[in-house]
């Protein structure tokens, strides 16, 4: 209780030692009003936070393991603000959603927009914007075929195509070639390099 500015613990086995506070193996601090505590293991070499019922909202393990947990039908959410949380750009988030997707947002427009989601059971990648690769190249699996196949029906290469498979090419449909300033293109065919 506190009394006098001070805090009096009526049990033997906490004492204050070099103004630090030291209590038995298995102990918490809880708050009764909410059910929330703070609660800490020695044997079990980990301490957790316990909100408004829900146990382990926030695990920290000595094996170096930090795990959030959300409540019933809650996302588990981590926010990671830069620079003091000045702007808009410097806010992120990344959630464990109870639609079971991983999401990666920020908040750079004013409110929170998805960047990047994983679906847990689809396995299925989705990125907002540009995806860009730096120098490597997108492969696939022994066996497995890339496909590309965009809601508009058309797939549009800024650049050169190259294809130096020895499988033969195949188009369902026609080949249009169309030359600089929508003139006449040219199609040929080479031998050799």
């Amino acid at each position: 209780r506190f009394q006098s500015n001070q805090l009096d613990i009526a049990n033997t086995t906490t004492k204050f030692v070099n103004s630090e506070i030291l209590m038995a193996n298995d102990y918490a601090i809880k708050w009764n009003s909410n059910n929330t505590r703070i609660y800490a293991h020695e044997g079990n070499n980990q301490m957790r936070f316990d909100v408004n019922g829900t146990s382990e909202v926030l695990k920290l393990q000595g094996t170096g393991i930090a795990t959030i947990r959300g409540s019933d039908n809650n996302d588990a959410v981590l926010h990671l603000n830069a620079d003091r949380g000045d702007n808009n750009a410097d806010h992120w988030r990344i959630s464990s959603t109870v639609d079971n997707f991983l999401r990666i947002a920020t908040r750079d427009s004013g409110s929170y927009a998805t960047k990047f989601e994983i679906g847990a059971s689809t396995g299925q990648v989705r990125v907002a914007n540009n995806f860009m690769v730096d120098g490597g190249q997108i492969l696939t699996p022994s066996g497995v075929n890339l496909a590309l196949n965009p809601n508009t029906g058309t797939v549009s290469i800024g650049g050169v195509i190259n294809a130096t498979g020895t499988g033969t090419n195949q188009f369902a449909g026609n080949i249009r070639v169309i030359g600089a300033n929508n003139s006449a293109g040219d199609l040929y065919t080479q031998v050799g390099a």
